[in-house]
C-alpha cells in the first residue's frame, strides 16, 4: 500500500466481514479511516477511523449533497455591505478596484463555499459524513447501494450476468472453469446486474448476434468478486478476479440486443 495520511492498526481491519461487495474511499485514494464498505446486509460508514454500521434494511435513501457553509454567506453578505461603505467613501479608480474585488467576494462567499458530504436518510433521520474528493466514484457507489436496496425489498438474491458469444462459450463447454480474456489483459472478468444489462448491451455488443447470458451466483464463485467503479460511466459495476467455476453459473439464456 502506498503511503496515507492515517496508520491504520490491524484490529481496524478486523472489524469488517470478510465478504465485501464494494468499498470506496471518500477522502484520500489510500486513506482507510474515510471510506463506505458495502456488506451483504450492512452499509459501514468510516469517518476519520470511526466506524457508522447501518443495516441496509434500514436505509431510505444515500445520496452526495452539496452542503453551504452558513459562515460563508454570512460573510459574503457582510463583505458585501462593507464594500458598500467603501464606495462611499473612495473615489475614482480605487471606487471600482474595490467594487470589483467585494464584488467578487461576495459570489464567491455565497455560491462557492461549502464541502461535499454522504446524506444517509434513515427513519431515524439523516446524517451527513464529509467527502473530500472522489465525488464521481462516490455516487456510482451510490446508486450500487440503491439497486441492492431495490433488490431486498423484491426478495431478490445478489446474482451477477457475463455476456459471451455462443462460439466462445462452445469453445470452453468441456472445461470445469471459463476464462474471458479480460482476465489476463486487465486481471479480471466484467459482469453487470440485471439493471446494467441492457446498457452494456447497447454500449459494448450492439451488431453482435448470438449472445448467451451467464447468470451467476457470487456466494458460490471460487474466485474474489468485487463491484468497483467503471471508467466510462459512473456506476460500479461487478468484476470476478479469477476463472468463473461453472458450479456458480445457475442459468444460461440467449439474448438479443435491443438499440433504443
Amino acid at each position: 500500500m502506498s503511503t496515507s495520511t492515517y496508520t491504520v492498526p490491524n484490529p481496524f481491519r478486523q472489524q469488517e466481514p470478510h465478504y465485501i461487495l464494494a468499498t470506496v474511499h471518500t477522502w484520500d485514494r489510500d486513506d482507510e479511516r474515510n471510506r463506505l464498505v458495502l456488506l451483504p446486509h450492512d452499509l459501514h460508514i468510516y469517518s476519520a477511523g470511526e466506524l457508522t454500521a447501518i443495516p441496509l434494511d434500514a436505509i431510505q435513501d444515500l445520496r452526495t449533497v452539496y452542503r453551504k457553509w452558513v459562515g460563508a454567506i454570512v460573510a459574503g453578505g457582510l463583505i458585501a455591505s462593507f464594500s458598500m461603505l467603501g464606495i462611499l467613501f473612495t473615489v475614482g479608480a480605487y471606487m471600482w478596484l474595490i467594487m470589483i474585488f467585494f464584488a467578487g467576494m461576495f459570489i464567491l462567499g455565497v455560491g462557492h463555499w461549502g464541502s461535499w458530504s454522504i446524506e444517509v436518510q434513515t427513519a431515524q433521520g439523516g446524517k451527513f459524513f464529509s467527502i473530500s474528493r472522489n465525488q464521481k466514484d462516490v455516487a456510482g457507489f451510490c446508486k450500487l447501494v440503491h439497486r441492492r436496496l431495490r433488490a431486498r425489498k423484491q426478495y431478490q438474491p445478489l446474482r451477477v450476468a457475463h455476456v459471451v458469444s455462443r462460439s466462445d462459450w462452445a469453445a470452453q463447454e468441456a472445461n470445469s472453469h471459463y476464462v474471458h480474456p479480460s482476465l489476463e489483459k486487465e486481471g479480471f472478468i466484467h459482469n453487470c446486474e440485471a439493471e446494467q444489462v441492457q446498457g452494456v448491451l447497447e454500449r459494448f455488443f450492439t451488431g453482435t448476434d448470438d449472445l448467451l447470458l451467464l447468470w451467476i451466483n457470487p456466494e458460490l464463485l471460487e474466485a474474489k468478486f468485487l463491484f468497483e467503479p467503471a471508467r466510462d460511466v459512473q456506476d460500479y459495476f461487478p468484476h470476478i478476479f479469477g476463472p468463473i467455476n461453472k458450479s456458480a453459473i445457475t442459468e444460461i439464456v440467449p439474448v438479443q440486443v435491443h438499440v433504443a
